[in-house]
């Protein structure tokens, strides 16, 4: 089964796209992912829907894509005090465009003023206006910051129809500059800006980088061949050493290649191969240098790129390859790796001294003072301000702070104050666009929720959110509470902040898979904030973000039946989640902090970072130096989160167990294939 293992999730790390949400001094990550399928919400609160108001509703919206307009119309009347019934008003409109004058659709964008059905009819209607050229009436209606790239396009071509041609020139070089191909709408004011002889070389290389680092290959080869004879040589540059960046000692040969082309094409031909063949890169590193003459902020640059490859690597001169790089440690990124691969290896002196280095506003950062404090303990030295470092730090719920509670062997604090009794959420819930989230919700239209409930509270005060956060916790709508309260300045909440829901399906599956209950709701919490419904850019899918090659494998592993679809079911998500971590936890003989590393990262990274190591090391050594921020801070996020809920359950626990205090290779991985 490890073997096995070893291969699930290979790529289930998620690099980007992060919502981080403050959780007093923590920071806990939420992938900002899609989110398609409906969230059931409180049943408690789902009973407030009146099903004849609902049943009409969707009668309603059916009568309308019937085309039965009679019926729609009787239906909207009926439903004129529905909180949704604009947008049956948007779809009778959207029925009627062709026939729709300019005044009808301004009384329907008065009415709804400000509103998200607003928006989406504004954008329909001018999409609508561009396709009848009725330009004058697009200018009227158009407003700059409700609009795609269509759509500025389109505004662009109305400038351009109605004699404002210097405006529409002005606007247009920004809409150049994309790595993506442009909708058709922007093909006569980007050919107007040309012709206008507005296209400069400069412009044309610039596009061509953005588009070659976005892997945009098409854009590439399209704007290759529009591109002038000479900077077509350059190009063809470019896409030779993007496909043999060992050969970048050819631009030197090169003498016609001015030197900013040169740089260029260096900056992103080292970083190509930095990825592909780092030894070639620190080996040719100070002749590039020499030959390129890269500017401070280049230099920088390629720096942090090379560091982040050797750390990644496990590379035994990363070390001193980041002191010869940046001896003065002008560099803070460079600078704090210099002090984490010391301390990694044990070198507490050169850590001590190297922390001092730091800009104090980064020495005061909770995990700096951690670290000032283990080395003055270590080497023995300053004590008693050490001491009192970690005093500070101890009464902090966060991951710093329950580690400084472990080193004083004092009681972790966890702060847990409920909302105040006197907040009202009365005068929120009378906000049309809370009420219309609501609905939506409750149907389980969890995009158009979400919409709603982003629009509304964009503005929102941190008072504000607090309500919102306690609101949203009595519908059950866990994520929307959780985003909330981390924007308030009211974060001692722990029940709405850290939410015990999917009970019934949580505990259950804790027992039966033998996992802790605390460390499910972690992990859950940590992957989606409790919506069902998330989807991650990877394709992870539902609450626990399983992908589906993952929930096949693990469900094989399982002995259970598995169809792709029932990942945004709760039950089944929770379950193939919770066994995937038991799994997880018999590969790494029982330590939760290798399991969760795994679960973010896959096995195989996991094991290949322990396969670099020389000997066991403290598992808070081990955490801050993994090579991955993102996998680094989910450790540290779920650790924290799984003490604060097993305190919720009143349980009393360690943020680690005993046997996780060194981490190394289990025996029973060590001679498993990577």
């Amino acid at each position: 089964m490890a073997q096995r293992l070893a291969l699930l999730s290979l790529n289930r790390i998620k690099v980007k796209h992060w919502i981080s949400l403050a959780s007093g001094a923590l920071l806990l990550g939420l992938s900002s992912g899609s989110y398609a399928s409906p969230v059931a919400a409180s049943p408690d609160v789902k009973a407030e829907l009146a099903p004849a108001q609902i049943q009409l509703y969707q009668d309603t919206l059916i009568a309308i894509r019937k085309g039965q307009l009679k019926q729609a119309e009787k239906g909207l009347y009926q439903l004129k005090d529905f909180p949704l019934a604009p947008y049956i008003e948007k779809h009778l409109l959207y029925k009627r465009m062709h026939q729709l004058s300019s005044t009808q659709a301004l009384s329907f964008l008065n009415r709804h003023q400000g509103s998200v059905v607003a928006q989406q009819f504004r954008q329909k209607w001018l999409s609508h206006l561009a396709k009848q050229q009725r330009w004058q009436d697009f200018l009227s209606f158009y407003v700059p910051t409700q609009s795609s790239t269509a759509l500025h396009c389109q505004y662009l071509s109305a400038l351009h129809h109605s004699g404002k041609q210097d405006t529409a020139l002005q606007q247009t070089q920004p809409l150049w500059l994309s790595a993506r191909s442009l909708p058709d709408a922007c093909d006569l004011p980007l050919q107007r800006w040309q012709q206008a002889g507005l296209l400069t070389d400069d412009l044309m290389w610039q596009r061509i980088i953005l588009a070659i680092k976005h892997d945009n290959h098409s854009l590439v080869n399209y704007l290759h061949r529009r591109a002038n004879p000479g900077l077509q040589a350059v190009v063809q540059q470019l896409r030779h050493i993007h496909r043999q960046p060992q050969d970048l000692a050819i631009l030197q040969a090169n003498a016609k290649l001015e030197l900013h082309y040169q740089q260029a094409i260096a900056l992103y031909g080292i970083e190509r191969l930095a990825d592909k063949n780092l030894a070639l890169v620190l080996k040719h590193w100070p002749s590039y240098q020499q030959q390129f003459v890269f500017n401070t902020q280049q230099q920088q640059q390629l720096k942090q790129i090379i560091a982040r490859q050797l750390i990644a690597s496990g590379d035994s001169q990363a070390l001193s390859w980041l002191i010869k790089n940046d001896p003065n440690g002008d560099d803070v990124f460079l600078l704090e790796w210099r002090i984490l691969l010391a301390i990694k290896n044990q070198q507490w002196q050169q850590a001590q001294r190297w922390l001092g280095l730091l800009p104090s506003e980064h020495q005061q950062q909770p995990q700096w003072q951690y670290w000032q404090a283990r080395a003055a303990i270590k080497l023995q030295n300053n004590q008693y301000n050490s001491l009192e470092k970690l005093q500070a730090l101890s009464q902090q719920r966060h991951y710093y702070g329950f580690l400084a509670a472990e080193l004083l062997g004092q009681p972790y604090v966890f702060e847990h104050n409920r909302t105040p009794s006197h907040i009202d959420t009365h005068d929120l819930q009378q906000r049309p666009a809370i009420q219309r989230a609501k609905v939506f919700y409750l149907l389980g239209e969890s995009i158009a929720a979400r919409r709603e409930w982003h629009h509304a509270t964009r503005h929102f005060t941190p008072q504000q959110h607090i309500n919102a956060s306690l609101l949203a916790h009595q519908w059950g709508w866990h994520q929307q509470a959780i985003m909330s309260a981390a924007k308030s300045d009211y974060k001692d909440d722990l029940e709405l902040r850290f939410p015990m829901a999917y009970q019934q399906t949580i505990m259950p599956v804790a027992k039966a898979t033998a996992v802790q209950p605390a460390w499910i709701y972690a992990v859950t919490r940590q992957e989606s904030a409790f919506a069902a419904d998330a989807t991650s850019s990877a394709g992870a899918k539902g609450l626990m973000q399983l992908r589906p090659g993952t929930a096949k494998d693990v469900a094989q592993l399982a002995g259970l039946s598995f169809k792709r679809k029932d990942l945004y079911q709760a039950d089944t998500n929770l379950l193939l989640g919770s066994h995937y971590l038991q799994q997880l936890l018999d590969t790494f003989e029982g330590n939760k902090i290798l399991a969760t590393a795994a679960f973010n990262a896959g096995p195989y990274r996991v094991k290949r970072w322990l396969n670099q190591q020389v000997e066991a090391m403290d598992y808070d050594i081990w955490i801050d130096t993994l090579p991955y921020y993102e996998t680094r801070n989910y450790i540290k996020n779920v650790l924290a989160s799984s003490l604060i809920y097993s305190h919720l359950m009143g349980n009393s626990r360690s943020l680690v167990d005993s046997h996780e205090q060194k981490i190394a290779l289990p025996s029973n991985a060590a001679s498993t294939a990577l």
